[in-house]
C-alpha cells in the first residue's frame, strides 16, 4: 500500500505527464523558450566568470596547498600546486566553452560539470590563500543538475516537464545554500554559548572580523570604517544577514516570490561588497538568472494550476 507521502510526491511530479494535465502542461510549455534561454546563459555565465577571474593571476602563483582535496590528491603527486591550478582552470574554461556553444550535447555538460568540479577542489585545497572557500560550489551543483536534462527526448511532454524539474531544483538549491549558511551560524553559536565561548552572534563579534579582514586580507570596502568605528552597527548587522539568510527558507517552494528573494540576496550581497569589499561575481549571477529570472514568473505571478 502506497504511503501518502509517496502518494503526494508521485501526484506532484508525474501528474503533469498525464493526459488529464493539459492546463498545467500548456503554462510549463509557454515557458519553454525562456528555460531554453536559461540553460543557455547559465554556461556563457559560468564561461564569463571564471575568464574575469584572470585577474587573480598574482594570488594563483602564491597557491600552497596544505590538505589537498581528494579528487586531486593524486595530481599533487606529480605536479605543483601551481600547474595544477592553472590546469584546472584552462580546462574549465575550455569545457564552459564547449558547454555554451553546445548545451544540447550532453557530453558537453559532462565536461563542463567535471571542469569546474576538478577546479573547485584545486582551490579549495589551498587553505592557507582560499581558506576552505567553496569557490563556485553552486555553478558546480547546477552543473551536475543540468546533465540530467532530456534534450533528445521526443516526447515533448516529458521534454519540458523535465527542464522544468530540473530548473526547479536549481533554484531550491540557491535557496537551501542560503538558509543553511544561517542554520550553520545559529549552530555555532548556540554551541560556542553552551561551552561559554564567544559566538559568532555576539555584539562584536561583526566588528573583529573586518578589522581581522582588513589587517590580514586587505579586504576593505567603503564601509569598513564606519562599522570598526561604531560599535552600535556590528550587533544589528550580523543578527539582520542571518535573519535575511534564513527568512529565504520559507519562500523555497513559493516561486512566485523568487524575485523578491533574488532582490534580497543581491541587497545582501552589495552590503558584503562594501564592508569586505568581496564581489561573489559567481553568486550574484546565479542569483540573477535563476532567481530574478525565474522563467516560472510570469506579470509577478506564477502559473497555476486551474480547474
Amino acid at each position: 500500500m502506497k504511503s501518502k507521502l509517496s502518494f503526494s510526491l508521485r501526484k506532484r511530479f508525474w501528474q503533469p505527464l498525464s493526459s488529464g494535465s493539459e492546463i498545467l502542461f500548456s503554462q510549463f510549455s509557454s515557458q519553454w523558450p525562456a528555460m531554453d534561454l536559461l540553460i543557455k546563459l547559465f554556461y556563457a555565465a559560468n564561461f564569463g566568470v571564471w575568464l574575469l577571474k584572470l585577474r587573480y593571476w598574482g594570488d594563483f602563483n602564491s597557491v600552497v596547498v596544505l590538505d589537498p582535496v581528494w579528487p586531486l590528491i593524486w595530481a599533487y603527486q606529480f605536479l605543483s600546486p601551481v600547474k595544477v591550478l592553472w590546469i584546472c582552470y584552462f580546462i574549465n574554461i575550455i569545457f564552459s566553452l564547449i558547454a555554451m556553444i553546445f548545451p544540447q550535447k550532453k557530453l558537453a555538460r559532462i565536461l563542463a560539470f567535471l571542469g569546474l568540479f576538478f577546479l573547485s577542489a584545486a582551490h579549495n585545497s589551498d587553505i592557507a590563500g582560499w581558506q576552505r572557500l567553496t569557490e563556485g560550489f553552486e555553478f558546480v551543483l547546477i552543473s551536475f543538475l543540468f546533465i540530467f536534462l532530456t534534450y533528445d527526448q521526443k516526447n515533448q511532454r516529458r521534454k519540458v516537464w523535465n527542464f522544468g524539474f530540473i530548473i526547479a531544483l536549481s533554484q531550491i538549491t540557491i535557496i537551501w545554500s542560503y538558509g543553511c549558511s544561517a542554520i550553520w551560524r545559529i549552530r555555532f553559536a548556540a554551541y560556542s554559548l553552551f561551552y561559554g565561548q564567544p559566538t559568532t552572534l555576539d555584539w562584536g563579534v561583526l566588528q573583529d572580523t573586518i578589522s581581522y579582514m582588513k589587517n590580514n586580507n586587505g579586504a576593505e570596502g567603503i564601509l569598513s570604517n564606519l562599522f570598526i568605528e561604531h560599535s552600535f552597527l556590528n550587533g544589528p548587522g550580523l543578527l539582520f544577514a542571518t535573519f535575511a539568510e534564513l527568512s529565504t527558507l520559507y519562500f523555497i517552494f513559493k516561486p512566485r516570490f523568487y524575485r523578491m528573494v533574488g532582490i534580497e540576496l543581491v541587497i545582501f550581497h552589495f552590503g558584503v561588497v562594501l564592508i569586505y569589499n568581496f564581489a561573489f561575481e559567481e553568486h550574484l549571477l546565479v542569483m540573477s538568472l535563476f532567481l530574478l529570472g525565474s522563467p516560472f514568473i510570469y506579470n509577478g505571478k506564477t502559473h497555476r494550476k486551474t480547474g
